[in-house]
């Protein structure tokens, strides 16, 4: 058989099988072309394809450098604001264990972050079970707010739990629960199990 009806046969069993006609023709219209205008039409469609699945790749990769880049970044800016800040200054936060509201109630991926004076972050908690969580920290002078919600300036007991100093030089643990003043009866972490300790200058390596 002739390599280019072989070629022909093998594009129109494929558009046999496809909900659709190239070019977004209608089967009316795709039905009264000949053989061959439709196979010509079916490998354009298919090059147009095949090139809008390279450029989705190409703005994949473009983004992830910017992504990487500004993370790049941003570890640069803590490094240089963690070498400079004082004793008491920096914080170790450990999420050893407890249960998330992921849906039902689940057990957190432990964890540990850093968190200087006056910040505040949005930070994503792992569940066992494949989902997160976001849970907000905030860092005050002598004490860390645990949040279900974005903390105000003045820190909202209904979605916060408040972990005081007493000992951070030598490290403490702490049991709570982290409350969600729009589901009262349902804590968004509960039993949550954590460890905070001062970080010193010379602990402070990256």
């Amino acid at each position: 058989m002739n390599p280019s009806k072989i070629l022909l046969s093998l594009l129109l069993l494929i558009l046999a099988g496809c909900s659709s006609y190239p070019m977004g023709m209608d089967e009316e219209t795709w039905k009264r072309l000949p053989p061959e205008r439709r196979a010509e039409l079916a490998r354009q469609q298919e090059a147009m394809d095949h090139e809008r699945r390279l450029e989705a790749l190409r703005v994949e990769e473009k983004e992830a450098r910017l992504r990487a880049e500004n993370e790049r970044l941003r570890l640069e800016t803590l490094r240089t604001l963690y070498r400079r800040l004082g004793e008491g200054e920096v914080v170790q936060i450990g999420l050893l264990g407890g249960e998330g509201r992921f849906y039902e109630y689940r057990p957190i991926v432990p964890d540990s972050l850093l968190l200087h004076i006056g910040e505040v972050r949005e930070y994503a908690l792992q569940g066992r079970n494949d989902l997160e969580l976001t849970l907000w920290l905030r860092y005050e002078p002598g004490k860390v707010a645990l949040c279900s919600h974005e903390p105000r300036p003045r820190i909202d007991p209904d979605h916060c739990a408040v972990l005081v100093e007493r000992d951070w030089h030598h490290g403490e643990d702490y049991q709570v629960d982290v409350p969600d003043g729009w589901r009262r009866k349902k804590p968004l972490l509960r039993g949550l199990q954590v460890h905070i300790r001062n970080l010193r200058p010379r602990e402070r390596r990256w």
